[in-house]
Order: C-alpha cells, then structure tokens, then sequence
C-alpha cells in the first residue's frame, strides 16, 4: 500500500440527549473505580470462571448476550457473509476502560465477516448481572455500499479507511485498546470487504463524548471517530503490521502496538506507540531494530514497573522493553523455569491474551480457544526487589488449574485471544476481575482474582 495521510478532525462535544455524566469518581481520577464493588461481584466465588451476560435475562443490563442487542436491519453488503457472530470473533480483540468497569467491542467483524462499525460494551459497574448494550447504530447499507474502493474490489491492499458516510469501516480489529477516553486502533487492520485488505492509518473512537448513552446514539450526531497517521515499517507498506495487538500505557499515556506479523521480516523487531494525550494525541512513533524477535504474540504493561513484557512464539522467549527506553530495544532474560503459552509460530497467531498483576507482580496469559482446558490460566512470575524490575533475576512460570464453568466456544470461528482475554484492576473493592467473551452468540466469562493472585 502506499503511504498516504488521511486526517479529520474529532469533535469533543458529548450527545446533547440520553446522556447520563460519567461517574464522578472515575472523573475525577481517571482509571480510579467508584467505591464498592457491585454486589453480583462481591457474591462470587474466587478463582472460579462464571458466565455472566449468558442471555437469562436477569440484572441490570438484562444479562444480554451480544447477538441480544443488534440493530435492526443488520448492515449488509451483498456477497458477504454478514454474519454478526464475527463481532467477537474472527480475529478480534476488545478494549477495557478501567474508569468504567466497562468491557467492549468497537466495530468489530470486518474482512468478509461483518459489516457493522458499532460498538457494544458491557458495563461490569452494574449492580446486578452485567449484560451487553449498543452503544452506537451502525452506517446504514447505502453508505456502506458507497465505500471507495468498493467493498467487492479485488485489490488486497488499501481498502480505504471509511464508508460513503466518512465512518470507519468494520475492521478485525485486533488492536484496540482503551485509554484517556478514547478507543485507539494503531492500523485498521483486515477492514469490510471481500479481499481482507487494511490500512496503516491509526484511528481511534471518542469513548468519552457517548457519554453514559442510554440508547445507540447515530454517528451523525457524534462524530466520535477521528482518522491520525500511520504506523511506519521498514517496508512502507500495510502488511508487516496486519495483525497484531495493543497494551495501553498509562503512565506515558501510550498505546503500544506489537504486529504478530512481523515474523514474516523475522530478522527485524517492530514495535511501536501511539501518544493518547497532549497537544497532538494520535501522533505515532515506531522502532526497528535487528534483533528479530518477531514473533510477538502477546504482551502486558506493567506500569509501575514502567518495563513491557512480551512473548516471543518463535524463539518461545519472553522479552522485556524498558518504557523509559524503548528505543534501546529488548532484553531477554536467562533465567526464566517452567513451560510458558507462546501461542503458534505461524505468520499471525493465534494470539493468546496476557494481563499484568501489579500486586502480585506477575503475568497471566491465557488463550482458551486453542487450549485442551479452556480454564487453563498460565502464570508468568517477574523479579521485583525494593518495587524495580531486576533483569537478572529468577523468572518462573507456573500452569494454573481453575475451578468453574469451562466456555463455550466456537472452535471454528474463534481464531485467537487477542485482548479479549482482559482483567479489570479495581472492582471498587481493591480486588481484579478477569473478563473473556469468545462468542457474541454465547456467554461472557469473569473471575473475581483472589488478593494474593492466581
């Protein structure tokens, strides 16, 4: 693909109607989780997988599952499957905003699979049983069909960023990530149409003008979605970052972006961010070296280690980048014990999905769709001494054997992990919840993680 700008500007102005304001303790420190944790939270079990948003009916957001709350009539373009299951798989990641408690899924489908670009969350702030709502209706079928180049174009390379109607297309999506209110996506990777095609424009939706909607607000009467630069390679060309994944950096206020594809140029490491604050958020900065690590296939920030930890499937090495540093490059430590998840050494994934405990100061990494017990959680322990990260020191990994439902998933369709797999750091009472929804057809799955981890 060749190189090109496509900017616009994002409009800050909230909805003007069915708008509640965000929770004051969430503004008021941003990350930070009312007090009290919700009491479907509180009564569940430690250390144990149970379905929520299983369609029963029951809570607060009527325990939806996705397939639940579509629009109607679905976006459609002719020859393509449509098939709105691809929202949370095919591909996909999800984004976590931790002000919110909220969990989602923004435009997601894409390639041949799904044509809607509007976004679900699942607010785990509710009292009762969370369940999905729609946050926005999607382009309707005539802008979709007015795309330029069209959604049937034969060509696999720029796919272009939008519909006729200037809103992003739906896209796998496997980058997106939440931070400073926005969803911010590093490429539009695999977006709407027959060839699979992308962009290497960095793009992001304006989380934080929706507000708390009550009901899907129209992108005609938001503008929520803004269109940045690029992610820069060495080849000058989309493919090397056409999958991938993000980890949001809150410290730096970054999103780091790590492509899986990079193992095809095995011989140079790419990585890179997106600044989410200041005078010129959206703004992107890449790094290449030849260490040829490559095989990226998942990653979590530790922020107050200020160090990115990383999986490397190919060499099936862990990698740490020091965030005050990142353009020295990697460092693999020697001493690390035990079998870790690295995912498939193959050109992009699957993608297991990783978080970081700063309590405990260790990594979970956990890829149930390709995993024989889908519960299966894999403990990555770091060396920490006087609250620094230390390089040299023992590393270990542990399997962890979990009690609770096994999941429901969809072998065929759901393709990789990706940040679906995610955890949120403060339910209100100091304690984290795993979250991981692998079908919008079926059930979401949570943990209440024990205070001295898993």
């Amino acid at each position: 693909m060749k190189r090109r700008e496509f900017l616009t500007a994002a409009a800050s102005a909230g909805i003007a109607a069915g708008v509640l304001p965000r929770r004051a303790a969430a503004e008021a420190q941003p990350g930070a989780a009312a007090a009290g944790a919700p009491p479907w939270f509180q009564a569940l079990p430690e250390g144990q997988w149970v379905a929520v948003a299983d369609g029963s009916g029951h809570g607060a957001g009527g325990g939806h599952m996705i397939t639940q709350v579509l629009p109607s009539p679905l976006p459609e373009f002719p020859g393509l499957s449509n098939n709105p299951t691809a929202i949370a798989q095919v591909w996909t990641g999800a984004f976590l905003d931790q002000g919110r408690l909220e969990y989602g899924f923004c435009a997601t489908g894409g390639h041949a699979d799904y044509c809607g670009n509007e976004t679900y969350v699942l607010a785990l702030s509710d009292p009762k049983q969370p369940g999905w709502r729609r946050l926005t209706t999607p382009s309707p079928s005539a802008a979709i069909a007015a795309a330029s180049p069209p959604l049937n174009s034969p060509s696999g390379g720029d796919s272009g960023p939008t519909y006729g109607d200037g809103y992003s297309r739906a896209m796998h999506n496997s980058y997106q990530a939440y931070l400073d209110g926005r969803v911010w996506m590093a490429v539009q990777n695999s977006v709407a149409c027959a060839s699979g095609g992308g962009t290497d424009i960095t793009t992001s939706f304006n989380r934080d003008a929706l507000g708390e909607a009550l009901t899907p607000v129209s992108y005609a009467n938001s503008n929520v979605w803004a269109f940045h630069g690029h992610m820069d390679n060495p080849w000058n060309y989309y493919a090397p970052w056409g999958f991938g994944f993000s980890v949001a950096d809150k410290v730096n206020h970054r999103v780091w972006a790590l492509p899986a594809y990079a193992y095809d140029h095995a011989a140079v490491t790419l990585y890179g961010y997106i600044n989410t604050s200041g005078s010129h958020p959206g703004t992107t900065k890449s790094f290449s070296t030849g260490q040829g690590f490559g095989g990226w296939r998942w990653a979590a920030c530790a922020d107050d280690l200020q160090i990115l930890i990383a999986g490397d499937a190919v060499k099936q090495r862990v990698a740490i980048l020091n965030l005050s540093r990142p353009g020295a490059g990697w460092v693999q430590p020697d001493k690390v014990s035990g079998t870790g998840l690295w995912g498939s050494p193959g050109s992009i994934g699957p993608c297991p999905g990783a978080v970081y405990d700063a309590a405990n100061h260790c990594v979970y990494v956990a890829d149930p769709p390709n995993s024989g017990d889908t519960r299966a959680i894999y403990r990555l322990q770091l060396p920490v001494s006087n609250g620094k990260y230390v390089s040299s020191g023992a590393h270990s990994w542990t399997q962890v054997g979990l009690a609770g439902t096994q999941f429901v998933i969809n072998r065929q369709r759901n393709t990789s992990t990706y940040t679906k797999f995610n955890m949120v750091q403060d339910m209100g009472n100091g304690q984290k919840c795993l979250v991981y929804c692998p079908g919008a057809d079926g059930p979401t799955y949570v943990m209440k993680v024990p205070l001295t981890g898993i």
